[in-house]
């Protein structure tokens, strides 16, 4: 008999196949402004000569309606990924579904942890 796959890694590969599955079967328009405003900064940072002074001396990347700053994490995320992989949302909505698929792995071993051993997946 093989070895078996641990349970992690099974739930981590499901979760990815299903989430890449209604990324091709339900192509989602973005539909919100705050979408199109990440979207936008991370196009921002991106496609700078000079994307570190940009970030430190400039806060028109995370601009929300003139007024309100948002923290710049996904914006720095964004934009690695658009000098990685172009200026297209699959690259992105392909990262956010290997990230969903590894949180998905992560919380089965928590669970595994925390959980009797009768109880089970």
């Amino acid at each position: 008999m093989g070895r078996r796959l641990p349970s992690w890694a099974v739930v981590g590969g499901v979760a990815l196949l299903v989430r890449l599955g209604y990324l091709v079967l339900a192509d989602e328009p973005l539909l919100f402004r705050q979408q199109y405003h990440y979207f936008r900064g991370g196009m921002l940072i991106a496609e700078n000569a000079d994307p570190w002074s940009y970030i430190l001396y400039s806060d028109e990347w995370r601009m929300w309606d003139g007024m309100w700053t948002l923290a710049p994490g996904y914006f720095w995320f964004l934009a690695v990924l658009f000098r990685v992989g172009g200026m297209h949302l699959l690259t992105v909505r392909v990262a956010q579904c290997v990230l969903e698929a590894g949180t998905a792995a992560l919380v089965t071993v928590l669970a595994r942890r925390v959980s009797a051993p009768r109880l089970g997946l």
